[in-house]
Parts: structure tokens; C-alpha cells; sequence
């Protein structure tokens, strides 16, 4: 296995790259990995692949509203001084473009059915089990808390994009209808006054809209709500492009995790494959995250204060910990065995660790205060990249922190 070289590559879902992301050719993966990614001087600080992980998603239901075929926004395209773009900005009929959004992100497919459906909820359970029989082996956790923090691992379920019990065309088409009608009903009973101008006839339609939207009650038909076990779960499609850029657990529903369609975005195109993982170290995150909480005081203090030592913060120390679980599955993987990948121009040997790490990185590149030179701490990190004692991303062994295992 070769290390990986400095190569070029562009995403394919982006037609006329402007700019193309580049690895550094000054500084190695072994110097340092942020930098080696990232490559902040030779990207300007956002090529267009950060682009498109930054702002893909949003990119996405805006590129679809502004050219979805709807009734009420080609009546407002053809008022003088309306501009569907300006309007997202200036946030005009904003409960209906929302709606819209709504109608977006379940038309548009961007969260791939089989993904959704089928790939996400298999690999959920196989990083909650793996997380389980690493909490069961422990030699530093009492028999008590491994029983407590498994029943509860167990009992964790996921809400991954949009439910399936539900029928989101249906409910969608139905709240469009009746907005409509609603809509040209106070057209014809509140006509426009005679001395309007440009904006004063935008600001009437856009009233008339607001209150034609209200009048459907929508959240009676887009705030879905259903029972899961023992639980209600609520998920408010009525503002789906505000809320969708977290993930979010319910505090009165502890074991429901719900990952929204922003949470699951991943940018099409030849890196893909890479980034795809990235799913894998959330679950895992959430999992080991809540073991973190509920140990408490009762935690390795060895291992704490060894990370404590390196100056490794909480959050950090469970992505370090979350980033070895998930490697390690997919070096377990025979489906991730090494393969030469292309990438632009250049064809480089990749492993399955150097993909997963070089993916996660590249999440990253916008905030520098989280760098993943942390993943030097792991040991499959140094074994990928081969690191030697004296470059700065080399770890021995004996100074790796093992929190879990």
C-alpha cells in the first residue's frame, strides 16, 4: 500500500468547476491532515467541492424552488418588482415558499429511497451493535452500568429523513390546494387598490397569500405526528428549510434520534464514496455520546485524564473514540477493500481508512478550531497513513487514549 499523493478531483454533480479542490502539495497527511485536505492557501479557503459540501443541500431546494411549476408563484412572477431569488432573501410569502421547500425535499428524491430506506437503517443497527458489544466487553465499567447503558442502546430507534407511515405527496398536494383556493377566493373579495404601485401590489398578493396559507391550518396537515412504542414523535414539515440543518433528539422522547434530510445531505459525484461514511460517525457519536453522559464520574478516569492531558475536549474525545469504531468496521468490511480510484486526472491507490478519514476532514475544512489532526490518537489512522516519529502526526501506542476499548 502507497501512501495517498497529492491529487486534484472535482465533483461531477457541479458542471464547469471554477475552481478545483486540491490537496496540498507543500505539506503531507503525516505533517498535518487538516491542512493536507483542506489545503486552505491553494483553495482560497472554499473550492468548489467545499462549496458544495457547505452549501449543497441548500443549493439544491433553492435551484428547485426557483424553478418549481406552481401556480401561485407564476401568479406572483408576473407582478411587476417580484423576484423569486429576492424574495427568499427579503423572506416575502415565506410560509408558503416553505411549503414549497416541503414539496422540494420530498419530490426532488434527495435522500435516495434505497439510502433512506434500506442502507441508513441497516447501518444504524450495525454501528448500535458494535457500540453495544464494546460497552459489554469493558473492563472498566461495572456489570450494572453495561446492563443500564445496552437496555438503553437497545432501545434507541432513528428517524432517518422523513418517516415512512406517512404520505408526504398527499399531505403536501392537499395543503397546496387549499392555499389556492383559499388564495383566489380573497383575490376576487379584496381587490387591489386602484393607486398601487410595483411594491405596494407585491406587499397586497403577499398578505393575501400569508393569510390564504393560514387559513388552511397547515400544521393540521404537515406537523406529523405518530406513535412509536411508547412515544409520540412530532416533526414539523411547516418551516422544513429552517429546521432541517441539525439533527435533533427529542428531550421528552430520549430514545428517538431524528436525522433530518440536511443531516443526511451527501454531494453526489466522484468523492461520494468517501463522505458516504460520514453517516456511520454520527450514529456512532450519538450512541457513545450518551454512554459519555451516562457514566459520568464513574468514567475511566486514566483514560480522561490522558485525553485531558492533550487538551482534547469532551465533544472531541467522543468523535476520536466514535472515529475508531467506525474504522475499524470498515476495515472489517470486505466491500471496502483497496481499489484504485480516479479522481480529475490522476489515479491514486486509496484505502478504506484514508477515504473515510480524508471524507470526514473535508467536513471540517470551514472551522479550523476542529481539526482532525486529532485522528492521529488512533491506530488506524497512524497504520493508513503510515506516519513516522518525526513527522507531527505520528502517535506511538502508548500514547493513544482508549476511553471505551
Amino acid at each position: 500500500m502507497r501512501l495517498l499523493v497529492v491529487s486534484v478531483l472535482c465533483l461531477a454533480s457541479i458542471s464547469q468547476c471554477q475552481q478545483e479542490h486540491k490537496f496540498s502539495s507543500s505539506v503531507g497527511p503525516c505533517d498535518d491532515f487538516h491542512e493536507f485536505v483542506c489545503n486552505k492557501d491553494g483553495n482560497n479557503g472554499q473550492s468548489q467541492l467545499q462549496q458544495e459540501l457547505r452549501y449543497g443541500y441548500k443549493r439544491t431546494l433553492n435551484d428547485c424552488l426557483l424553478n418549481y411549476n406552481d401556480t401561485i408563484l407564476d401568479f406572483f412572477d408576473t407582478l411587476p418588482g417580484f423576484d423569486r431569488a429576492e424574495a427568499m432573501k427579503t423572506r416575502i410569502i415565506w410560509e408558503y415558499y416553505n411549503l414549497i421547500y416541503a414539496k422540494c425535499i420530498v419530490n426532488k428524491n434527495i435522500i435516495p429511497f434505497n439510502t433512506r430506506n434500506i442502507e441508513l437503517p441497516e447501518t444504524f443497527e450495525k454501528v448500535k451493535q458494535r457500540v453495544i458489544e464494546i460497552i459489554e466487553n469493558s473492563t472498566s465499567i461495572t456489570d450494572q452500568q453495561k446492563k443500564d447503558i445496552t437496555a438503553e442502546l437497545k432501545a434507541k430507534k432513528a428517524i432517518l429523513g422523513l418517516p415512512l407511515q406517512v404520505n408526504f405527496h398527499d399531505l403536501l398536494d392537499q395543503v397546496t390546494d387549499f392555499t389556492q383556493q383559499f388564495f383566489d377566493d380573497l383575490k376576487k373579495s379584496t381587490p387591489l387598490p386602484s393607486d398601487c404601485d410595483a411594491n405596494c401590489t407585491v406587499s397586497h398578493y403577499a398578505k393575501l397569500l400569508d393569510k390564504a396559507y393560514a387559513m388552511t391550518n397547515a400544521d393540521k396537515y404537515i406537523t406529523i405526528r405518530f406513535t412509536s412504542g411508547n412515544e409520540t414523535i412530532t416533526i414539523d414539515l411547516t418551516r422544513p428549510y429552517i429546521l432541517t440543518n441539525s439533527t435533533y433528539i427529542y428531550k421528552n422522547q430520549a430514545n428517538v434520534a431524528y436525522f433530518s434530510p440536511a443531516t443526511l445531505y451527501v454531494p453526489s459525484g466522484r468523492y461520494s464514496e468517501a463522505m458516504k461514511h460520514v453517516d456511520k460517525i454520527s450514529f456512532a457519536f450519538l450512541f457513545l455520546q450518551d454512554a459519555f453522559k451516562k457514566l459520568g464520574n464513574s468514567l475511566n478516569n486514566e483514560a480522561i485524564d490522558c485525553y485531558r492531558s492533550k487538551n482534547i475536549s469532551d465533544i472531541d474525545l467522543v468523535s476520536i473514540e466514535s472515529f475508531r469504531i467506525v474504522a475499524d468496521m470498515l476495515l472489517e468490511d470486505e466491500n471496502f477493500a483497496d481499489n484504485p480510484m480516479k479522481f480529475g486526472d490522476v489515479m491514486d491507490s486509496y484505502d478504506t481508512v484514508q477515504r473515510f478519514a480524508i471524507g470526514m476532514e473535508l467536513y471540517w475544512c470551514r472551522n479550523d478550531s476542529h481539526s482532525g489532526n486529532t485522528y492521529k490518537y488512533t491506530q488506524q489512522f497512524q497504520d493508513s497513513f503510515e506516519c513516522k516519529a518525526d513527522q507531527k502526526m505520528f502517535s506511538s501506542q502508548e500514547d493513544m487514549c482508549r476511553l471505551f476499548y
